[in-house]
């Protein structure tokens, strides 16, 4: 075979090989085809699988409330980390629940003094109380929105167990931070009603991240007798929740 016909023949198995100029009605049916694929994709959303597992914590405020303080206290910084689940009945109601750790407790809001036996001035301090509860929250919820973003408002309940309760001691111009044990003094449960507002986007068809503001006001007195005035100790948190989730199920939209 000569070199030119081998050329030849090489150049028409390339050139055969080449796609073809698509016309214009392909071009319109593959134009329909992508917004259909479009379609399809931005709306069967993680949001609107039967049933959704993720994680979620972040920062909280916590305080108790609910009696005549023996010294005025303030809220104090704590975190709330848990494992959620959300049953979805229809894209708009679901039923949301989880398990997980949440911090709560107090501090005193004034420096207070140390003295020595003399009556001399040893040093100021703060005291502290920390509970550490394992959190269980039920709640209703509603969801609206369109394509990859989502809003809800959610408002149920939560039960909460005691793991433990402390006191801090924590020294201004002191040497010393003292820690003790005091779940003796309080019930070993808690709870209240919970309500929230988040934003919700979709990353795909399965999976999304959220942020939440919810709050957990107790209704029931924690404390055995850490009480004035025949009064109560009851907890409240502020919770800013940041979550990754994962649909599982079919879509409940369709």
């Amino acid at each position: 075979m000569h070199l030119s016909s081998f050329s030849h023949q090489s150049n028409s198995l390339f050139l055969n090989r080449l796609p073809k100029p698509i016309n214009t009605y392909d071009m319109k049916n593959l134009k329909t085809t992508v917004a259909i694929f479009l379609f399809i994709v931005t709306s069967a959303t993680a949001q609107n699988h039967k049933f959704v597992l993720g994680i979620e914590g972040g920062p909280n405020y916590s305080r108790v409330y609910g009696f005549e303080q023996l010294f005025p206290l303030e809220g104090r910084i704590g975190y709330s980390f848990a494992i959620s689940t959300k049953f979805n009945f229809s894209n708009k109601f679901s039923i949301v629940s989880g398990v997980g750790i949440e911090t709560k407790g107090d501090q005193t809001k004034n420096k207070l003094q140390f003295t020595g036996s003399s009556g001399n001035t040893i040093g100021y301090y703060k005291l502290r109380a920390n509970f550490n509860y394992l959190n269980i929250p039920i709640m209703v919820r509603y969801t609206f929105g369109e394509n990859k973003w989502h809003y809800y408002f959610s408002f149920g309940g939560y039960f909460g167990l005691l793991i433990n309760a402390e006191s801090e001691v924590v020294g201004y111009n002191y040497s010393d931070t003292v820690d003790g044990d005091i779940s003796e003094y309080y019930y070993p449960t808690d709870s209240g009603i919970s309500g929230g507002f988040g934003i919700l986007y979709n990353l795909n068809d399965r999976m999304a991240v959220s942020v939440e503001v919810r709050d957990n006001l107790g209704l029931f007195n924690i404390s055995k007798g850490l009480t004035a005035s025949d009064g109560s100790n009851k907890n409240n948190s502020l919770n800013l929740l940041f979550g990754l989730s994962y649909g599982i199920g079919k879509d409940v939209s369709k």
